[in-house]
């Protein structure tokens, strides 16, 4: 028991030392110097990642297979709107048109026979639907053997080579459409930008806003591009929408499948700025806080980055008459006592 006692007295003893010692800790006054926390007017970014694409593309065939006989643009050569790129063999439009000369001759005859009232109507009908068949058959393989761009663009790839027979058999092309034609041909100028945006974001997104294009592999060339289209639905998986991004490319030096970063540019809103240096951070967290100073008393604040620049952090959390703790930082704890040396 006398032990106890003893025991008992020292913990006593040790505790009123250590309750001394804090509150002389506690007490002691740091020097700081401090900075106003600076009220602003602030353009917010959000970015995404995105992969440049073709604004138009399509591979180009027939739907009667043949040989191609020749292919007049070269991969990477540019075609207008309407020219000829590839030819087919002609053997099916060669009999298809003297089947077609001959049933017009045919019908020709027929409606002089008509008018004369020597046949019946019901055979001049007969030959009628025969002449119209051939001509519709006549006009369908000459559209077939002569292929001619839907657009103005660049054929980029030859997906069946000069001289080969050419057969509808799909496959699929990664990152582009079935590749099932003779030629791939592609808009190039503008290109496109696709990126999904989150349903938080997609709210502050309007057709026509202008659009920051980064592309990192090229020294982070800038160009700036146009929201184009947003589609009406998201995915129910991602929660996410396709945003449409028209970006022009004088010269073709950009090339569909490069990686890029797009930056909207949002409404400007009223926010508060402090320079880097009072900043602190919780080691292993993402916690973010700064020390202001109100009646020589250190408070600690927790606060959001919005965003950074190179001398300060945007940020929320604070008050606009707050004054943050630049120097001494490191020495204060919650309710210490400062002297303000600047």
């Amino acid at each position: 028991m006398k032990k106890i006692m003893i025991f008992l007295s020292a913990a006593v003893l040790f505790s009123g030392c250590t309750h001394k010692q804090q509150s002389a800790v506690k007490e002691q006054t740091v020097n700081i110097n401090t900075v106003a926390v600076s009220d602003t007017a602030y353009i917010p970014e959000i970015e995404y990642t995105g992969t440049l694409m073709a604004s138009q593309e399509a591979n180009l065939g027939s739907i009667v297979p043949g040989r191609v006989e020749r292919i007049l643009i070269p991969e990477g050569g540019y075609v207008q709107e309407g020219g000829l790129i590839v030819e087919m063999a002609d053997e099916l439009l060669a009999q298809a048109k003297v089947e077609y000369q001959t049933l017009q001759k045919d019908m020709q005859r027929m409606e002089n026979l008509l008018a004369q009232n020597t046949v019946s109507r019901q055979e001049y009908d007969h030959v009628k639907a025969q002449f119209d068949a051939s001509q519709a058959k006549y006009a369908l393989l000459k559209k077939n053997t002569e292929i001619r761009a839907p657009f103005s663009g660049t054929v980029v790839k030859h997906c069946v080579k000069q001289g080969e027979n050419y057969n509808f058999l799909p496959n699929i092309n990664p990152g582009y459409s079935l590749n099932s034609g003779i030629v791939s041909l592609m808009k190039l100028n503008p290109l496109l930008v696709k990126v999904e945006v989150n349903e938080q974001n997609l709210k502050q997104i309007k057709l026509g806003q202008t659009v920051e294009i980064a592309l990192p592999m090229l020294d982070n060339l800038a160009r700036s591009g146009k929201v184009t289209k947003i589609m009406p639905i998201l995915s129910q998986i991602t929660r996410t929408a396709t945003v449409e991004i028209s970006l022009n490319n004088p010269g073709n030096t950009l090339k569909p499948g490069m990686f890029c970063k797009a930056s909207f540019r949002l409404p400007a809103e009223q926010a508060l700025l402090i320079p880097r240096e009072s900043l602190l951070r919780t080691s292993g967290t993402a916690e973010t806080y700064v020390y202001t100073i109100k009646g020589n008393i250190a408070t600690k604040k927790n606060v959001t980055i919005l965003g950074e620049f190179s001398s300060c952090f945007v940020v929320q959390g604070l008050e606009a008459d707050d004054k943050v703790v630049t120097e001494g930082k490191s020495k204060l704890n919650q309710g210490t006592k400062v002297n303000v040396i600047g």
